[in-house]
């Protein structure tokens, strides 16, 4: 999956505006999907009683997986060059001063 950096955001560390490497934004909605999930086994719970040589694994495996989908969906936007957490740059507010690498082409 690649990662998002053609938008900007104030670095603390590096003390200018940069690139930042932000997080796919739909993993929220896919932990809603993942609960949603859980709720219909909740539902099919009899189905899943009755196989419980492999159902009921199943279900242990899958409930584990719902640590990595909070830690993804918790991820906030990175400074593509130092990995600090960034501030997302506010439409029409004041703009900081140009990256660097922009600021070497101009």
């Amino acid at each position: 999956m690649p990662l998002r950096t053609d938008r900007f955001a104030d670095c603390p560390r590096c003390a200018t505006q940069v690139h930042a490497v932000w997080p796919w934004p739909h993993w929220g909605r896919l932990r809603w999907i993942y609960f949603s999930v859980l709720g219909l086994c909740l539902v099919a719970s009899p189905v899943i009683l009755a196989d419980g040589f492999v159902m009921i694994p199943t279900m242990m495996v899958w409930m584990a997986a719902i640590g990595p989908i909070n830690r993804l969906a918790a991820k906030k936007p990175t400074c593509a060059r130092c990995g600090s957490i960034v501030t997302p740059v506010v439409p029409g507010s004041a703009a900081p001063s140009r990256p660097p690498e922009l600021r070497a082409a101009s």
